[in-house]
């Protein structure tokens, strides 16, 4: 059973969507130039949300147009970026303008079970 204050934050997460865009809540969407590892990263830790009973959208386009997260988690209203080749400071220009605290998570840590 979900409680009401979890309810109201994941309609506030919602109405910071992109309405244009398509997403579909708790299901696992892939970018066309994802890696492999990228991609299971991503799987494993939706995965995760799943099992917790929290709600996500994956390649969630954010309302400000510019902003687009790996996983964006409902329940707490914050991006997380899936990284495989990018560095600190390309994460950090990433996210720069995000309307939504936003972190980072290793994929390679994630694959290793550190993230979990």
């Amino acid at each position: 059973m979900v409680s009401e204050k979890v309810m109201v934050q994941r309609k506030k997460s919602i109405d910071l969507l992109d309405r244009s865009f398509a997403f579909k809540q708790d299901c696992v969407r892939f970018g066309n130039n994802e890696t492999l590892k990228h991609a299971i990263a991503k799987f494993i830790l939706c995965h995760q949300l799943h099992t917790e009973g929290k709600s996500f959208v994956t390649e969630a386009r954010m309302n400000d147009k510019k902003s687009r997260a790996d996983i964006f988690v409902l329940d707490s209203g914050e991006a997380w970026e899936v990284l495989q080749s990018e560095t600190a400071e390309m994460f950090k220009q990433k996210v720069a303008d995000y309307p939504v605290p936003a972190f980072c998570i290793k994929a390679d840590d994630v694959l290793k079970g550190e993230r979990l």
